[in-house]
């Protein structure tokens, strides 16, 4: 393998694992599976999880037909994608890079939103739980 295709591969397969870590994330929270007004801002309509959910769901689907397809979700489900040969992690990858499904692509404020509530919620959690968004504010004076 030359080293292009090394890169390649690589690109395709980060791809696939952000594309998945997100998937996993938004499936695993009945919250994000509820449906919104759409809102129509400059042209296009914000992005709702549900659309990525189901953008991951029929590209893989299509790609691997069936058997494989219910092989990727309980993969998925279990956080044991290790389990699907390299070259399935491959083509996945790819088709989720060609239809814009990564990180910079279509859905990057998705991800960004969720990256952003799961730092919160880890740093509430070393935090013991604290809410500390008045520490060294000083109340104001009822007194006149």
């Amino acid at each position: 393998m030359t080293r292009h295709e090394i890169e390649v591969k690589e690109r395709y397969l980060e791809s696939f694992n952000s594309t998945v870590a997100l998937y996993y994330v938004l499936k695993s929270n009945s919250m994000s599976l509820r449906t919104k007004q759409a809102v129509y801002r400059a042209g296009e309509i914000e992005q709702q999880p549900l659309d990525f959910l189901i953008d991951v769901e029929l590209k893989a689907k299509r790609l691997l037909g069936q058997p494989y397809y219910d092989l990727f979700l309980r993969t998925v489900y279990n956080e044991n994608t290790e389990v699907l040969p390299e070259y399935m992690r491959v083509a996945l990858g790819k088709i989720f890079a060609e239809y814009n499904l990564g990180p910079d692509g279509a859905y990057s404020k998705l991800y960004f939103v969720i990256k952003n509530s799961q730092v919160r919620s880890y740093m509430k959690g070393q935090n013991g739980d604290i809410d500390r968004s008045n520490d060294g504010a000083v109340a104001p004076s009822t007194t006149a």
